[in-house]
């Protein structure tokens, strides 16, 4: 048998960790939507931003469509990471990866 072992290629991603915090959420609202989506992409006034956020916190986390979920929303709960991805198929995409997965598998670019 002619076998071969291989290693996967290092690539650099972009991640940013969603906590339970006003803050946190249109922080990661923006990585995921662009830094104006939270003035003006559902035209809510500023406190309809809030009660939006405060509806994030109360359900347990962020809803994302993940090319792996098939149109079905995945939750990303606090402390979970958000990756950001690429590819011509998917365009950009967003996943949620749990933090100790990430802290066990990756390490921090500098």
């Amino acid at each position: 048998m002619n076998t071969k072992k291989f290693i996967k290629k290092p690539i650099e991603m972009e991640a940013i960790q969603l906590l339970k915090t006003h803050k946190s959420v249109t922080e990661v609202y923006k990585f995921i939507h662009g830094e104006e989506s939270v003035k003006l992409s559902c035209q809510m006034a500023e406190d309809y931003w809030d009660q939006y956020v405060d509806g994030i916190i109360k359900d347990g986390g962020l809803k994302l469509k993940t090319p792996e979920s098939h149109g079905e929303t995945q939750i990303a709960s606090f402390t979970d990471y958000v990756f950001k991805g690429y590819s011509k198929e998917l365009g950009w995409h967003f996943w949620p990866v749990k933090e100790s997965y990430v802290l066990e598998n990756y390490n921090e670019v500098i």
